[in-house]
């Protein structure tokens, strides 16, 4: 199950929808940064993996969210996790787009 949470709703009711989340045997919670509408792929994608908190700044395109949760569903890393998305610096010369989303679950085992 990939489940895309919005920064909204806070407190209480966000910390039991995710604990509801995390009861199923398979989840990934992707947590973004502020959105904003700009095309993806070109700029780094900074994570944190495993936190009880929102953490992290700066605003992340759509396209990025969405690409991060797409490339959830077939990472192994990706499983069991959750995750926190924000945008980073420009994306250096060379870097493919697929570094930068396997970088997102670096620090991740995947495991339950």
């Amino acid at each position: 199950m990939l489940r895309l949470r919005p920064p909204l709703p806070t407190g209480a009711a966000a910390c039991a929808g995710e604990e509801a989340l995390r009861a199923h045997p398979s989840y990934t919670i992707v947590r973004p940064g502020g959105l904003k509408n700009a095309p993806g792929g070109q700029h780094l994608i900074g994570s944190t993996v495993n936190n009880t908190k929102e953490s992290g700044s700066g605003s992340i395109p759509r396209a990025d969210v969405a690409a991060v949760c797409v490339d959830a569903l077939s990472r192994p890393a990706a499983r069991n996790v959750t995750v926190s998305v924000f945008g980073g610096g420009p994306l250096p010369e060379g870097r493919s787009v697929g570094e930068v989303l396997a970088s997102v679950w670096a620090g991740s085992s995947g495991k339950q």
